[in-house]
């Protein structure tokens, strides 16, 4: 008897040049990867749960630093008359960042429901720690290919966010 070893359920997993049976011949590949032993990700998107967990809490502060500007093209004035220009607040910054806690948060509960651990801190960089320590659990659970986009598509939206030209920006000190 064949035992079938199930395939990788993250939606963004493919082999490259690897198709399925109805594909197209346009596509780069759409055959997943294997998922690893007692998990329903593959070993790369299982590792990437945990990457993506911290990535976002990275985005997060990056976020912070952007959420007010001195441009009139990031958002509504939050004080002063129409023809003054004073702070300004980053409406798409501050809404990611909302999300980005409402995810952690909603991760780190199922995780403390389920596994009856106890929660940690309120604060995003303790519940990204959280999540990314709870990686291969998450992994192994029925709707990791879910939870895996969403931790996924929630770094890269941060990242367009708050790095629009593509490029990170550093601040360098004066020698």
């Amino acid at each position: 008897m064949i035992k079938h070893q199930p395939l990788c359920a993250s939606p963004r997993c493919s082999i490259r040049d690897r198709h399925v049976s109805d594909c197209n011949e346009e596509c780069r590949g759409c055959l997943p990867r294997q998922a690893a032993d007692g998990l329903y990700l593959c070993e790369v998107h299982a590792r990437r749960v945990g990457q993506d967990a911290l990535t976002i809490a990275l985005r997060y502060a990056d976020l912070g630093r952007i959420l007010t500007a001195s441009t009139s093209s990031l958002g509504d004035i939050v004080s002063g008359s129409k023809g003054e220009t004073g702070m300004q607040l980053n409406d798409r910054a501050a809404e990611m960042r909302m999300v980005i806690k409402h995810r952690l948060v909603a991760m780190a509960r199922m995780i403390s429901e389920e596994r009856g651990f106890a929660l940690p801190q309120d604060r995003v960089p303790a519940l990204a720690r959280y999540v990314a320590a709870n990686a291969t659990w998450i992994a192994a659970h029925p709707a990791a290919g879910d939870l895996s986009d969403v931790l996924s598509s929630t770094a890269s939206e941060a990242f367009h966010i708050a790095q629009p030209s593509g490029a990170r920006r550093y601040q360098l000190k004066d020698p």
